[in-house]
């Protein structure tokens, strides 16, 4: 079976739609992992301003990083993209602290929650969605 044809001139309004449509569930898990931890200052507008950061500051340091640290990756890959994990880990951190007003254990936890929750909300709806398609007994078979 062929999957269905997409006119070319949807592509990039699809693409944005979806970026929207991330972020706002993105920030709503992050709002609500800050609100579930005691921060009083978190809004819903520095939860969206903060997920937004999160999507392309970490992207730019991890695509400039591959330049930047490009002889430390010659001569070590491993140890290159470590260094390189690590920054775009710690610039998550500090996007996270400058933004809520906490520090780096908070912002951590703040981020791991969120996770956590996105996870486990992403599989109840994922769960969901196959009983209601019918498509779990596929793997009742198997």
């Amino acid at each position: 079976m062929n999957p269905p044809e997409i006119d070319p001139a949807l592509l990039i309004p699809l693409a944005v739609a979806g970026l929207v449509i991330s972020v706002i569930i993105n920030s709503i898990f992050l709002f609500i992992s800050a609100r579930v931890l005691g921060m009083s200052e978190v809004s819903f507008g520095k939860a969206i301003l903060t997920t937004l950061a999160i999507c392309f500051i970490p992207a730019i340091i991890g695509f400039a990083g591959v330049f930047l640290l490009l002889p430390l990756m010659g001569a070590s890959p491993v140890l290159g993209m470590v260094v390189l994990m690590c920054l775009v880990f710690f610039s998550v951190l500090l996007i996270i602290k400058t933004m809520f007003d906490c520090s780096y254990g908070q912002a951590f936890v703040v981020w791991l929650v969120s996770i956590v929750i996105n996870f486990f909300i992403s599989a109840c709806i994922s769960l969901a969605a196959a009983v209601l398609d019918g498509s779990y007994k596929v793997w009742l078979d198997w």
